[in-house]
């Protein structure tokens, strides 16, 4: 078994899944979308569609949620 097979797969999420799940649902799905082309949402394009990880995303609101910048996202 090689060391690829043994670590763990990341958890992909889109961005509805994103403003459902993470953000639970206080912030729209077209504000996700909005966040992550500014580059304030850590994300990775493929094609047309955004992927998120969720360590990505739990580090990102450790290092912004506390922030004044975070309190006029909305």
């Amino acid at each position: 078994m090689n060391d690829l097979a043994k670590t763990s797969k990341p958890n992909f999420l889109r961005a509805k899944d994103v403003s459902t799940y993470f953000f639970d649902g206080k912030i729209s799905y077209a504000r996700v979308l909005a966040l992550t082309k500014d580059g304030k949402l850590p994300a990775t394009r493929i094609g047309k569609c955004y992927y998120y990880t969720q360590e990505a995303l739990v580090e990102w609101a450790e290092k912004n949620m506390g922030t004044p910048a975070w309190n006029g996202i909305k």
